[in-house]
């Protein structure tokens, strides 16, 4: 026998979870949004021209978009390689 209650039962006098704190965002979702915002920042006042060098090609470009590329390449890389959870 199981003693598992069956899916979307809800035992008698369980609150249901529609409070506020089921609303908030989590504290790694607010981290996210808190490191893309410090990032907009620093690329947003970095507007200065720069020499690349990129193993063998040398250009020239605005830091910003230097920093953007980065920055979207270091978000990428890590949305590729975080860890999957198996789902129940």
């Amino acid at each position: 026998m199981n003693d598992h209650p069956p899916a979307g039962h809800r035992e008698a006098g369980a609150k249901s979870s529609s409070g506020l704190s089921d609303k908030m965002p989590s504290k790694k979702a607010l981290l996210g949004l808190l490191i893309v915002v410090l990032a907009a920042w620093f690329i947003a006042t970095n507007r200065t021209h720069v020499r690349v060098h990129l193993w063998v090609v040398w250009f020239n470009a605005r830091l910003w978009t230097v920093l953007l590329c980065t920055f979207l390449a270091g978000a990428l890389t890590g949305w590729l390689l975080k860890r999957r959870r198996p789902r129940h």
